[in-house]
């Protein structure tokens, strides 16, 4: 007799109800698009008068910008489609003084991996993780999660579980110490993984990661 997988609504359906609220939200802590003028006009800007060849400071010094953590994050939000002068962006204001930059934050670092792991520069994404994780500022679940989704959607299912593993090693600043909200913390992070293959297509690398899933979380599911 053939083993057939179950499908996706058999995996879904065994997660209790508080943990699918969870899974309905895409937002993984990142900011949101927000009305802000100044954010508009800094990158029609940086998309205008971007030279690779030349420094970024003294195109904005011309135009007497100010930044803030608020404009990074929505003029970040305003080039996810032009990911090398997002990037450029983004390393020209870690660079601004007092080291370190008072501007830059976990979620800053998240918001720019998201962008280049839309454009599959995993790489550059790596590069960062490691640099966050060597500053004073640490990577979250949120940077791994983020991680995690744009490398299944791009097809990467087996470095996405690795990733997924990895995050351990990683995330440790800011770990609740009561072991119920710990639990719940670890359920939430697998059920993401899941539910994250099964909307892109990957039912059967899910099915395959639920069975091998720590005893102790699934038990919970």
């Amino acid at each position: 007799m053939a083993f057939r997988l179950p499908p996706k609504s058999t995996l879904t359906a065994s997660i209790s109800h508080p943990f699918l609220c969870f899974l309905s939200s895409p937002s993984l802590n990142l900011p949101k698009l927000e009305p802000s003028n100044e954010a508009d006009n800094l990158s029609q800007i940086l998309l205008t008068h971007h030279n690779p060849f030349h420094s970024m400071e003294s195109s904005l010094q011309i135009h007497g910008v100010s930044l803030s953590p608020f404009l990074l994050h929505q003029t970040l939000l305003r080039l996810q489609h032009s990911s090398k002068i997002a990037l450029s962006f983004f390393l020209f204001s870690k660079s601004l003084p007092p080291p370190p930059s008072p501007f830059i934050s976990t979620t800053s670092y998240n918001l720019v991996i998201d962008i280049l792991g839309k454009v599959r520069q995993f790489d550059v994404v790596w590069q960062l993780i490691l640099e966050i994780d060597q500053s004073d500022i640490s990577p979250d679940s949120s940077t791994f999660m983020i991680l995690v989704r744009r490398l299944i959607a791009a097809g990467f299912t087996h470095q996405a579980i690795r990733a997924y593993d990895d995050m351990g090693s990683f995330v440790t600043a800011g770990i609740d110490t009561d072991s119920d909200n710990h639990s719940q913390n670890d359920l939430f992070r697998f059920c993401f993984l899941l539910d994250t293959l099964c909307k892109y297509g990957y039912v059967k690398v899910a099915c395959v990661v639920y069975g091998l899933g720590e005893p102790k979380i699934v038990a919970q599911m």
